[in-house]
């Protein structure tokens, strides 16, 4: 390459001197531009050059428009078009599917690929009437099949052959513009009639030499239930579910330089997975585990995953589509990839980024706060978790967090919501689910604030923001979870001296040690202005904590002197954390009072005592509207406020703030009086007497007025009269808190200018929010469920042969099912007779109930009228268990030999149409077909049952066995065969991830995904019959008892048993079973009861 020029730079001859002054003169630069020689070389006379022609006129002249803003001038395309790369799958004679448009789902056989890019396809018509047409190549699925085209000519079809003849339109004059004309049927030329005949004819030659092709073009494709045409050849099926890794007969190495094999091994259920990942999956018993497909438990070979069978078809498919190498063994970002699916999967709020965008900056770290060794011992009882607040000390605090924390700093928690994860076992900062993905601490309480309602949650937001803004209010920092249990606090600012302290020490300092002096008053007797100055910072403090509530629209709903604690500079301010615990309790002594009157029909004096043992405790002034409208909300008939015109509003806080302030100036007597006048007639009032109640109101504010005015002077008179006015029972005439406050104030000095009184319209009216009857003070369960069942009457109808008469039970009659019948002691039964011994067993199907005794006979009854349809015979033993028979003939019988031990079948199970299993006295399980026989229990084996693909057996060896259906393999063992603790299996009940057992020894076991959730002991004797369904539990035997349980599954890894109740009955329960609401009970004395709720 030859150098580049060197580029001087250009000076001037005559440079400047001055601006228009230069250096040399005129002749002095006409010697040093060199004019003369050109001048000596013309002959003395400089040359003359002719003039150049003139520029042509513009064609277009300038528009004389210029737009205001720049015309981007359009970029000029310099791609050029490129053919359309064909599939390699797709080859000339192969068979198509199309998925889209008016032949979806036809087969038809590629011919070419036009120059447009499309394929030229047809079906031919003849087979199934697809014509000659183009199609996309991303609307169709290739297939394996082929057929010769080599003796079809194509050379005439092209993009120009489905091209439509082009037609100007014609304009329409005034009188043709609202005349209508009929569009002419375009009609196929007869040539592209006769092209398509020839070319059918030619692919109709190859089609008939191959047998079955023609039929095989003739039929429509078509998907089973849950598949996906998609999914049928992605890349999805190609890769391990645990790693996603795509599959390979080669090995590849990981980050850390490690090989590790990815070759697809089949498992007994039918799913793939990489070799090394079916050798890191746990095995919770020995040589079985879970598919990670299908979260089935599979047999596990103990060679190790190697001796499982490769997934052959798979890998020729991979190595036909995929020629290009495993781009995961050269590159490390898709193992980076791989990583992030190992936490996305399973979140509820990963799809939800605006949740997460609005929540995370309020959880609080994990090691920021230590609970107190005190408050640990109480986290089990659940009425200290919601009624009671924590206290917690800051450990670690952190300087990037928004708030100021000090270490030893002590903050309250109110708990909020709990976790459905549980800690891991090795770190405790960790949850651990079901599916092993591992969950970080935001995440367990992302996850604990999605189970919230969304009520629940904007009510949180509300005073998340409220704290934050206002000055008076205690700072609400935040969430924070504690890891042990799960359970999410709500974290706020505490301070250790609030106002219920401070007039104590007052009471004692300012009032001598005489009883009779106590209740007089908390300040002096002599309201010198001394006392009335205290009084007023005291009440200005409490007028502005409550004015910056409303200022976001906040109202408190009940009021208590533990509600305002002191801040670090000696004022008052709102704890938002102790009035939702005031919330609860009032809603809960609500609650109890109510469970308690309308069960056991308290009289007015006991509910007094109730009321005010509920209300005594924490003095909560809760306002009259506010008060009746819980009752109304509980079910007690009072006085509807709304349609008084009364609502729930800021006045409702005046009250309890005057309430607040009468207790400060008269003492404790101002309480006793308002719960012994005021909250007893309450509850008692009706809708009829409405006046009744304002008359006792207006008596007990009269009482309370008197009582105010003979402890102020008359110097006080404003004071007295605001605190009056606050005590109206209609909350739209009692004064603003703004109002309030100015009187207050006036005891201390009296501005010219008070420029508070702006504040009273800043908040709009409609979006208050009360606490008291929100949703985080009513998220208590409703107490007294349990007291209800107490009284266990239900109507009992006789059925013999004939059935109940039409009326007394529809087909569908329960809308609440027998558990909620029985909770509010409506439950009724039906007798169903036509047995003459024990009943040993049920089976529902077919809209029948069949029933097996020990008479030999299987019952058939109706599930709509319970009427008996007919009798099953022809055993010649007792019939111990029963499947769902599908005629009155048996179609094959099998005998089984008799043993000393046992004679007869003892358990039976269905699995689908597939197989027929028993149990026997000879320690076996038998299925009939009669292929396999499994021979693992050590005695008889007593209950059968199917879910899932496995077979679960119980056996009075006192183990639970698991079998794969596919190949009767044993999977799992349930249970401990030791000797000293040897306990027969009578029941089992199997639900998905669920298994219940009762034994001999009157012991019920709950295993969770193969895990020991639970173990009851029960003290009424063994429970020879028990059912599951959802989380109800039914279990009955020699204490001729139903009892309902309740399976309470807070977490993945422990299910709890609560006890809801029981139905008594006259008979050994023997068999149980429901369905659809109805529960149905097999007695000893060869009665059967059916349960059912009917409105």
């Amino acid at each position: 390459m030859a150098p580049s020029k060197v580029r001087t730079p250009k000076v001037s001859r005559n440079p400047d001197l001055i601006r228009g002054v230069g250096k040399f003169s005129r002749s002095k630069m006409y010697h040093k531009r060199g004019l003369w020689a050109i001048k000596d070389k013309n002959g003395g006379v400089f040359p003359k050059h002719d003039a150049k022609p003139a520029a042509a006129a513009v064609a277009v002249k300038a528009p004389k428009f210029y737009p205001a803003d720049d015309v981007k001038k359009p970029l000029v395309n310099k791609r050029k078009a490129k053919p359309t790369k064909l599939r390699a799958s797709i080859t000339p004679g192969t068979v198509l599917i199309i998925l889209a448009g008016r032949f979806k789902g036809k087969r038809v056989v590629f011919l070419k690929q036009l120059p447009s890019g499309l394929l030229l396809v047809t079906g031919p018509f003849k087979v199934n009437g697809v014509p000659l047409r183009r199609v996309n190549q991303a609307y169709v699925i290739g297939t394996s099949t082929k057929v010769d085209i080599s003796g079809v000519n194509t050379d005439k079809f092209d993009d120009k052959y489905f091209s439509k003849p082009t037609e100007k339109k014609k304009k329409k004059g005034e009188g043709e513009f609202f005349e209508s004309e009929e569009k002419e049927k375009n009609n196929l030329p007869q040539d592209k009639k006769d092209d398509q005949k020839t070319l059918d004819a030619s692919l109709l030659k190859a089609i008939e030499g191959v047998a079955d092709l023609k039929t095989y073009l003739g039929a429509r494709f078509s998907l089973k239930s849950g598949m996906k045409p998609h999914e049928l050849f992605d890349d999805g099926a190609t890769e391990c579910p645990v790693c996603l890794q795509i599959y390979s007969s080669e090995k590849i190495k990981e980050e850390d330089e490690e090989e590790r094999s990815v070759v697809p091994r089949v498992l007994s259920c039918g799913h793939s997975a990489c070799e090394s990942c079916l050798s890191r999956l746990p095995q919770r018993y020995s040589n079985t585990i879970r598919c990670p497909a299908c979260t089935q438990l599979v047999h596990f070979p103990p060679q190790g995953p190697s001796s499982l069978p490769k997934n052959i078809d798979l890998l020729s498919f991979i190595e036909q589509h995929n020629k290009t190498p495993n781009p995961s063994s050269s590159s490390t970002t898709n193992s980076q990839v791989r990583k992030q699916h190992d936490f996305i999967p399973g979140l509820l709020w990963s799809d939800d980024e605006e949740f997460y965008s609005n929540w995370k900056d309020w959880i609080l770290p994990n090691d920021l706060l230590s609970i107190k060794e005190e408050e640990n011992c109480k986290l089990g009882n659940e009425d200290f978790l919601s009624l009671s607040l924590y206290q917690a000390r800051v450990s670690n605090p952190l300087k990037r967090w928004c708030f100021d924390f000090r270490t030893g700093q002590t903050v309250s928690l109110l708990h909020v919501v709990s976790s459905s994860f549980d800690a891991s076992v090795n770190d405790k900062k960790i949850g651990v689910c079901k599916l092993g993905i591992n969950l970080s601490y935001n995440a367990r309480v992302m996850e604990a604030l999605k189970r919230l309602r969304e009520e629940e949650r904007a009510e949180l937001s509300l005073i998340l923001s409220a704290s934050f803004r206002q000055l008076r209010v205690c700072k609400v920092y935040g969430l924070w979870m504690n890891s042990n249990d799960g359970s999410v606090f709500l974290v706020c600012q505490h301070f250790d001296n609030h106002l219920t302290n401070k007039l104590l020490c007052l009471r004692e300092t300012s009032i001598s040690g005489d009883e009779e002096s106590k209740d007089e008053t908390i300040w002096n007797v002599d309201m010198n202005e001394e006392t009335m100055s205290g009084f007023a910072l005291v009440g200005m403090d409490l007028c502005e904590a409550l004015i910056g509530l409303h200022y976001e629209g906040v109202v408190c709903g009940c009021l208590a002197l533990s509600c305002f604690p002191y801040d670090r500079f000696g004022h008052l301010c709102i704890d938002p954390n102790e009035v939702l615990v005031m919330g609860r309790r009032v809603q809960k002594g609500i609650a109890e009072i109510v469970a308690t009157s309308s069960i056991n029909g308290v009289n007015s004096d006991e509910l007094l005592i109730q009321t005010q043992a509920s209300f005594d405790s924490g003095q909560a002034f809760v306002s009259p509207e506010v008060l009746l409208r819980l009752f109304n909300s509980k079910g007690i008939v009072a006085p509807d406020m709304d349609s008084l015109g009364y609502s729930v509003g800021y006045g409702s806080d005046v009250w309890s703030l005057a309430c607040t302030l009468i207790l400060l100036l008269l003492g404790d007597s101002v309480a006793e009086g308002l719960f012994q006048d005021l909250y007893h007639h309450l509850p008692n009032s009706k809708k009829e007497n409405c006046d009744k109640l304002l008359g006792v109101y207006n008596d007990w504010m009269e009482r309370t007025s008197s009582k105010l005015g003979s402890t102020l002077s008359t110097k006080y008179a404003s004071l007295h009269q605001i605190l009056h006015r606050c005590l109206e029972f209609n909350p739209g005439v009692r004064p603003q808190v703004i109002d309030v406050l100015m009187c207050i104030r006036e005891l201390i000095s009296r501005p010219r200018v008070d420029i508070s009184v702006n504040l009273v319209d800043v908040v709009d009216v409609e979006t208050v929010h009360c606490l008291t009857l929100g949703f985080l003070c009513d998220s208590l369960k409703e107490v007294g469920k349990e007291l209800e069942t107490q009284e266990n009457g239900y109507e009992v109808c006789e059925v013999n042969q004939g059935g109940v008469e039409f009326g007394q039970v529809r087909d569908g009659t329960c809308e609440r099912d027998a558990v909620k019948g029985m909770c509010i002691g409506k439950l009724k039964a039906i007798n169903l007779q036509g047995h003459i011994d024990c009943i040993t067993g049920f089976a529902v199907g077919g809209g029948f109930l069949f029933s097996t005794s020990f008479d030999k006979t299987v019952n058939v009854w109706s599930l709509q009228n319970f009427s008996h349809m007919q009798s099953l015979k022809g055993h010649e033993h007792r019939v111990m268990a029963v499947g769902i028979p599908l005629a009155q003939e048996s179609l094959k019988k099998w005998f089984e030999l008799k043993d000393w031990r046992y004679s007869g079948i003892h358990a039976l199970a269905v699995s689908g149409t597939e197989y027929l299993y028993t149990g026997s006295g000879d320690k076996s399980i038998k299925d009939y077909t009669l292929t396999y026989t499994m021979n693992d229990h050590n005695s008889v084996v007593s209950s059968l049952t199917v879910c899932d693909g496995v077979l679960y057996s119980g056996s009075w060896d006192g183990t639970v066995r698991l079998w794969a259906l596919r190949d009767h393999s044993p999977l799992a063992v349930l249970g401990d065969n030791t000797p000293g603790s040897l306990s027969s299996v009578l029941s089992l009940s199997v639900e998905p991830h669920m298994l219940v057992a009762s034994y001999e020894s009157g012991c019920v076991k709950v295993w969770r995904d193969d895990v020991l959730s639970s173990s009851i002991q029960t003290d009424t004797g063994a429970n020879l019959a028990l059912v599951m369904d959802g989380r109800w539990l039914f279990m009955g035997g020699w204490n001729k008892t139903v009892n309902v349980q309740e399976l309470l599954g807070d977490d993945e890894l422990r299910v709890n048993v609560r006890p809801l109740g029981s139905i008594p009955c006259v008979s050994v329960v023997t068999a149980l079973a429901y369905w659809e609401g109805k529960l149905y009970v097999g007695f000893a004395d060869s009665i059967i009861k059916v349960y059912y709720y009917e409105p």
